[in-house]
């Protein structure tokens, strides 16, 4: 896999603001409201046994799955909810792979780093879903494939949740 070098903040690291996908509904019908996508990332090179595992919960909970390339790891991002008992029991199976997790927004804009978007852009996609219609979200499964043209299918309405947010580097 592509590996950069050195990382180098957008705009010396200053005041970059950037948008991430949330984990919960923003609105529609109430009864997603207790639903929740789940979002994970390694912040790591890539580490073949860890994407296993990370898609192995993908399988095992039967969720459609993008992962694709960001400067420090992966990110990874389902269009289909899951119960947020389901959503905790599957961080829990991955928490030793990233610490920071669990994620209740992960940035889908490649403007963190120079010459991010040269690698954001290299995707996989894994379906899971024995029936992607009924189960995945109609608005998250149209955002991911405009962006990743990844041919998600969905029509529940959970509704997409994007924030925009400002980057800190010093957490880095």
């Amino acid at each position: 896999m592509y590996q950069l070098t050195k990382l180098l903040p957008t705009n010396n690291g200053k005041n970059v603001v950037t948008q991430g996908i949330c984990c919960d509904v923003l609105k529609g019908n109430p009864l997603y409201k207790k639903l929740r996508l789940f979002l994970f990332e390694t912040d790591h090179p890539f580490n073949e046994w860890h994407h296993s595992r990370i898609l192995e919960q993908y399988r095992l909970n039967d969720l459609d799955c993008l992962f694709h390339r960001s400067c420090r790891g992966l990110h990874y991002i389902s269009p289909t909810p899951v119960t947020a008992k389901t959503w905790k029991i599957m961080h829990s199976e991955l928490k030793d792979i990233n610490p920071k997790c669990p994620l209740v927004c992960l940035r889908v804009k490649p403007n963190k780093y120079v010459n991010e978007k040269e690698i954001w852009y290299n995707s996989g996609v894994i379906f899971n879903n024995p029936d992607p219609v009924n189960n995945n979200s109609d608005t998250i499964s149209n955002f991911l494939n405009k962006i990743w043209k990844c041919n998600f299918e969905g029509d529940i309405p959970f509704m997409l949740n994007l924030v925009n947010y400002t980057i800190n580097y010093e957490s880095e």
